[in-house]
């Protein structure tokens, strides 16, 4: 079994943080129209359940884990919820609304820092969910 780093809190500097960048990069976004990138969803061969402080995804096939906090679980069901659909604006308002302190500015590096960490593990696959 594989074991891959988890993801920390927003401020809080760990492997696998999802607040780890030391400069932000500014987008602008013309009025009207959306940043928002195409979901990924998790594999099928993913498990996940829900713990006091996060949660831990375990891929059957490739026997990987991986341990989320708070806001990852909620990046996480989102997901789940979306199934392949929408952008990662729905998983940013997630994010916003469990999170209100949450630093406005990061939270959409957070999110696409986190998907990306997923998809390294294997634990996403872009494109409609089997069975759709």
């Amino acid at each position: 079994m594989r074991r891959v780093r988890g993801a920390g809190d927003f401020g809080r500097r760990s492997p696998g943080a999802l607040v780890e960048a030391s400069s932000h990069q500014v987008l602008i976004q013309p009025p009207g129209e959306s940043m928002s990138k195409p979901l990924p969803h998790p594999k099928s061969s993913v498990i996940y359940r829900e713990m006091d402080d996060g949660g831990v995804l375990y891929c059957t096939r490739s026997e990987v884990y991986f341990g989320v906090n708070p806001v990852g679980a909620v990046i996480w069901r989102a997901l789940q919820d979306a199934e392949g659909s929408g952008g990662t604006d729905s998983l940013i308002a997630a994010v916003t609304e469990a999170f209100p302190d949450a630093p406005e500015a990061e939270v959409p590096t957070d999110v696409e820092d986190f998907l990306r960490d997923l998809s390294e593990a294997g634990l996403l696959e872009e494109g409609s969910p089997a069975g759709r």
